[in-house]
């Protein structure tokens, strides 16, 4: 015998003029506000800046607001990608940094790095971190092991206030995990201040007395330290031996505030001799 279907039901639902007028204007607000009005401090809609600023790199790990961009990470890899060699006479150029910006530097800046988000040679990620908790003298030995890899420049990121005390956001925050993963104790460099808070830095004086390690003649603290004083007063007194400044995200004397910190990109020529 035939098969004879069974007609679908259909379960149709009416939705009032009232409710469809609403939502049609509540995606009309929605996309308005996210597409063509403009984002705080800025003149241009905010896809224009998203567009600018991707995401992964608009804040350079600034928790900001997404509409509000920091151009420091993307001005500094411009600015390696065109004035940066890409052969120099002893090799490429390559660049020494914490490896959460080996990617950014990589595909950005078209330059190669020592390490980066996919490096698993948990050893050399380790010499790093060695290199910026050593004194210039030590830490140019480490470049020189390294040189197999010709690093020619090194780029620190730091963040702080106008009185140049630690925001915490970049590497005066990430220092402790390079000292941990060279297998280092971050202890022996400094201390946090009872009264602020804030972390301190071991002097020669200091540390001599308490019998740790003098954190203010690292790499990682000159670096960082040399580009403040730069940039909130124009002039430090730091004094650099196998480091050169080549490029600052901020103009000497004049820094751009972000709320209440300051991001600054520093890149470093490497002197061996």
């Amino acid at each position: 015998a035939p098969v004879i279907p069974m007609r679908k039901m259909r379960v149709e639902v009416h939705v009032g003029k009232e409710f469809s007028g609403v939502l049609i204007i509540m995606m009309f607000l929605l996309l308005m506000f996210t597409f063509v009005l403009p984002s705080p401090m800025s003149m241009f809609p905010r896809a224009l800046d998203h567009a600018y600023s991707p995401t992964t790199i608009a804040a350079g790990s600034m928790p900001v607001r997404p509409g509000e961009p920091i151009p420091d990470w993307l001005d500094t890899l411009n600015w390696m990608r065109v004035n940066l060699p890409p052969s120099p006479p002893d090799g490429p150029t390559v660049v020494a940094s914490w490896w959460d910006y080996g990617y950014w530097i990589t595909i950005i800046a078209n330059k190669t790095t020592l390490a980066d988000n996919g490096t698993i040679n948990v050893t050399q990620i380790g010499r790093i971190g060695e290199m910026f908790l050593s004194n210039e003298t030590e830490a140019i030995k480490i470049l020189q092991i390294l040189q197999e890899y010709h690093a020619t420049h090194v780029v620190v990121f730091t963040t702080f206030q106008q009185d140049g005390s630690d925001v915490g956001w970049a590497d005066e925050g990430k220092w402790r995990w390079m000292a941990r993963i060279a297998g280092l104790n971050d202890s022996d460099y400094g201390e946090s201040d009872p009264d602020t808070g804030q972390w301190r830095w071991y002097n020669v004086t200091e540390a001599e007395e308490k019998g740790k390690l003098p954190g203010q003649e690292t790499v990682i603290y000159k670096l960082m330290q040399y580009g403040r004083d730069i940039t909130l007063r124009g002039s430090s007194t730091i004094q650099l031996t196998y480091f050169e400044k080549a490029y600052f995200s901020q103009e000497a004397g004049a820094p751009r505030f972000y709320g209440d910190a300051v991001p600054l990109v520093c890149v470093y020529k490497i002197k061996y001799t």
